[in-house]
Formats: C-alpha cells, structure tokens, sequence
C-alpha cells in the first residue's frame, strides 16, 4: 500500500469515528435536552447536558466496537456513547406517557435530522458546483448520512436497551396496554446478547442491511 492510499485509508477511517460521533453523542444530548424539557432534570444533575464529547465518550461503544466493524470491512457499522441518565418516573409523574414517549424518540429524530441535513448540503453542494463528484466533502458528507441511517435504524430495534423496545413500551402505555412495557422488563436482562445474535447472525444481518438500504435510498432521491 502506497502513501497515497494510507492517507485516504486513513481520512475515510476519520470520517467515520467523527460521523459516529456527531450522531451517538448527539443523541444522547438532545435525550437529555427532551428530558430536562418533559419534567426529569437527572441529566443536568450528572452534567451531562454538554458540548464537551470526554462527557459522552464510551470507550467500548465508542471506539472498540466500530473500529473493530472498520477494520474487519463490516456491512455496518454499530457504536454508541455512555447513555444519558434519565429517570423516566419524573418524566411519567410530570408530563405523562406522552411525554416520556417523545424523550425515547427523540435520539432517532436527531439522526434522521442529521442525515436529512447530510443531503440537502450534498444536493445543494452539486447543484451549484461547489462540491465536486467523488471529492472528500461528498465522500464525507455520504459518510454523515450513512452513520446516522445505521445509528437510527440500529437503535429502533426492539431489542432492550435500544431505543426501539423503550419507544414501543411507552407508545403501549400511551395507547393504555402494558404488554410491551412487560416485555421490555423481561427482556433486558437478555438484550446485550441479543443484540450480539443480532449483529452475528447472517439472516438478521441482512434484514437489517436491507432496510438501512432502502431507507438510505429515500434520504437520497429526497
């Protein structure tokens, strides 16, 4: 490998970890933001609701386990930062089921915000000339929008901790069944494994990659 491809080897590695953590941390944030927002000030009590990303960083989530999926030449890449803490019983008490939904959703919103922005500068950039085909800028901004697909639609599994099983338990409660929230509890205990099943396993593997296709490909013809 020549000098030349080390360094784009290297740029296209750094675009990753920074796209990965623009979305996993910004998630988190806006989390805390939504439940300092909807009646639960845990987050600022943990002074989590910062800028500052040495607050977010999960060494495992993330730097271990995507630079892992990078290097192994992985369909996807999975990562996440140190989850926000958030008691969703103040939350409950204050605002209601309603509330504590719009908090679970609130980490996909700001992913599919991010990707939406990611094309729009992308289809502005093209449009009028000033983001060159196969440039570094289009290659980064692609890098954005592809994380940030995989970040949302990864995270909206329902598969306890993600965010997919939390949303379907209070979208339950909003609705008056607890059925999903039952199992949720029942299934957290088992999620980590789970979700390396998930990530292991080629049928659900494939699943996955399809939807995040497709779902990448609506964000383009936007």
């Amino acid at each position: 490998m020549d000098d030349l491809s080390i360094i784009e080897v290297s740029l296209v590695i750094g675009f990753y970890i920074f796209a990965l953590l623009l979305g996993a941390i910004g998630r988190e944030i806006l989390f805390g933001l939504m439940a300092l927002r909807y009646g639960d000030d845990t987050p600022k009590q943990h002074q989590r609701i910062t800028l500052n990303p040495l607050k977010h960083i999960d060494l495992f989530g993330t730097f271990i386990i995507p630079f892992t999926l990078i290097i192994l030449g992985a369909n996807f890449i999975f990562g996440y930062a140190k989850p926000m803490p958030i008691n969703y019983e103040n939350i409950q008490h204050k605002t209601g089921y309603k509330g504590c939904l719009y908090v679970a959703l609130s980490g996909t919103f700001f992913n599919f915000l991010v990707a939406l922005c990611a094309v729009a500068i992308l289809r502005l950039g093209l449009d009028y000339g000033f983001i060159q085909t196969k440039g570094l800028v289009m290659q980064f901004l692609f890098i954005v929008l592809q994380v940030n697909i995989m970040l949302a639609i990864f995270n909206l599994l329902p598969i306890p901790p993600l965010n997919g099983a939390l949303i379907l338990a209070y979208l339950g409660l909003y609705f008056q069944t607890s059925f999903f929230a039952r199992w949720y509890n029942n299934l957290e205990k088992y999620g980590m494994i789970l979700i390396i099943i998930v990530l292991l396993l080629p049928p659900t593997q494939e699943v996955i990659l399809w939807i995040m296709k497709n779902v990448l490909l609506f964000f383009l013809k936007l």
